[in-house]
């Protein structure tokens, strides 16, 4: 995809608030803290972000969003608490040497060949701060 699609974007982001209440959820459930509280002083690494905007939601909560895509579709602006890189995951993950409480793959594993998803599978925990999380999720094979 080399041009913006509304096709393909539209029905992501309409999935916002499910994916927002799941993991407020999975919170309350492990840390016994609402969401918001619990992301202050947070960050968070959304690989595959798209437009950026579920990230962009974290922006004023959480102290650090970095999203990642190979597309420069990034629909909101960069901020001290929010950055987007324009980088494939592999090369991103390469050169990355921070950690992260909280790692989304949201619809974008199928878009990553066998060899790029065995490696980010066996070394994700790499970038994952001690108890943190890692949400993913796919609509296709």
């Amino acid at each position: 995809m080399t041009e913006y699609s509304y096709k393909y974007y539209d029905p992501l982001e309409q999935m916002m608030p499910v994916r927002h209440q799941y993991i407020s959820q999975i919170i309350k459930r492990n840390e016994n803290l609402d969401l918001n509280k619990y992301l202050k002083e947070k960050s968070i690494l959304d690989l595959g972000c798209g437009t950026g905007s579920f990230l962009s939601n974290y922006e004023k909560i959480a102290n650090n969003c970095t999203g990642v895509d190979t597309l420069d579709f990034f629909s909101k602006k960069q901020s001290p608490r929010l950055k987007f890189i324009r980088a494939n995951i592999e090369s991103f993950l390469k050169t990355n040497k921070k950690k992260y409480d909280f790692i989304f793959l949201f619809e974008v594993i199928e878009h990553l060949d066998l060899n790029t998803k065995i490696n980010l599978f066996k070394n994700i925990k790499k970038f994952l701060n001690k108890n943190g999380y890692l949400f993913f999720s796919t609509l296709n094979d």
